[in-house]
């Protein structure tokens, strides 16, 4: 079977063929990504001629399209209908990409050709683009010494971990807490459209029959200004502020407190604390 995110779609836009993907499929089309961009990368930091905007910022921009296609069909379909085999996929992707990541940002040579790109001359937008870039590379922790770039190789791999786990158990939060109702007359006050939907996540959900209220993030749900049930609308109200904090394989309380030190310590080893109060230490002045 041909993998569409290889070969790229004919649909309109360049959209995926979603039905027609397999797990599979995104993991071989996110390999084969990640290979051809350091192969990019690496004709860029090889080439001979002296740094310019066209050899290194246009190649850089040019460079990981496949890995961006790939990429942003899996995140969809990841942020939309996630199977279990999709969410296991992800756990095995997210801190790939992660590394990934640091592979080109923390590359010493690849921003030694954006450092060397002479600027006077180019118009605004391009001058702000090599600006943007270099700033990144200061932003991923180019400036640091080799052990303190392996410690935030570690860091953001944990912060991968962490983060993919924490959206997985929102997202499956978000399901085990939609409300289920017997009744049509506790959706009073509804739209009948709206009505039909919860009816129809019922249905899909097994439960035909009854209606399901689902419900969405952050915290305020719509459906609270319309339904007259007053029992219903703190059942839903509770429901949705609950979400992650009563204990057990979904609350996400302790991946928050994780993933606030992972990002406090990252902060810390990449010099952008300015007070260390804020990273976890006293308040003995500016890092830098």
């Amino acid at each position: 079977m041909t993998n569409a995110l290889l070969a790229g779609s004919t649909l309109p836009y360049g959209l995926p063929p979603f039905p027609d993907l397999t797990p599979e499929q995104y993991g071989a089309a996110i390999d084969a990504g990640l290979s051809a961009h350091l192969a990019e990368i690496r004709a860029i930091t090889g080439n001979a001629e002296p740094a310019t905007f066209g050899n290194t910022a246009l190649a850089m921009e040019r460079s990981g399209q496949l890995l961006n296609r790939a990429a942003a069909a899996f995140f969809t379909l990841v942020s939309a209908d996630a199977s279990p085999q999709i969410r296991e996929l992800e756990s095995e992707l997210s801190p790939r990409l992660s590394a990934h990541q640091d592979e080109v940002f923390l590359n010493r040579e690849l921003y030694g050709r954006f450092a060397a790109i002479n600027t006077e001359g180019l118009d605004p937008e391009s001058a702000r683009l090599v600006e943007e870039y270099l700033k990144e590379f200061r932003q991923s922790g180019i400036q640091l010494d080799a052990p303190g770039r392996d410690q935030l190789r570690a860091l953001n791999a944990g912060l991968s971990r962490s983060g993919t786990e924490f959206g997985q158990r929102v997202k499956e939060g978000m399901k085990s807490a939609a409300l289920l109702l017997d009744d049509a007359e506790d959706l009073a006050g509804l739209p009948a459209d709206d009505v039909a939907s919860a009816a129809e996540a019922a249905r899909a959900a097994g439960h035909g029959g009854k209606y399901l209220l689902t419900l969405i993030q952050p915290g305020n749900q719509p459906a609270l200004a319309a339904l007259k049930n007053r029992d219903v609308r703190r059942r839903l109200f509770e429901a949705s502020v609950a979400r992650g904090s009563g204990g057990g394989s979904l609350d996400v309380l302790d991946l928050a407190r994780e993933m606030a030190g992972l990002r406090a310590e990252k902060a810390q080893a990449a010099g952008f604390c300015q007070l260390r109060r804020a990273c976890g230490g006293p308040a003995d002045g500016a890092r830098f």
